[in-house]
């Protein structure tokens, strides 16, 4: 299967990455959780803002990407900073994602309220 589009949550890629990164907070299904309200909570009690930090640190846009997607998914609180980053980034060109994905993001963010799930159409698939 690999990757049927190009679009966010169209690769398996996508999947592993967000898994990988879900682990790496203590949380356990980050992506498409049975209750995202336990993961929202978890990722607003800090672990979110530490790893976009970490992820930062390392200009690691692609996942700093996946990473907002995710949180949007479920409603978790982007920061300022994080937004700010996150649309810089993505209007250079820097999302290391294809276009179609880093377009979906950017969209998503500008019009992204903290608390409210924004579901992106890829995961439809």
């Amino acid at each position: 299967m690999g990757l049927w589009g190009e679009g966010v949550w169209q690769s398996e890629t996508q999947f592993d990455l967000v898994s990988d990164l879900g682990h790496d907070m203590g949380v356990k299904s980050l992506l498409f959780p049975k209750h995202p309200e336990r993961v929202r909570a978890k990722l607003n009690d800090g672990r979110l803002e530490d790893m976009f930090q970490i992820l930062k640190r390392f200009k690691s846009n692609g996942e700093i990407c996946l990473l907002a997607a995710a949180a949007m998914e479920v409603g978790a609180d982007l920061s300022d900073d994080f937004r700010t980053y996150l649309k810089g980034e993505l209007e250079a060109g820097r999302g290391q994602m294809f276009e179609q994905a880093q377009n979906e993001i950017l969209e998503a963010l500008v019009e992204y309220q903290n608390g409210v799930p924004h579901h992106f159409t890829g995961n439809d698939v």
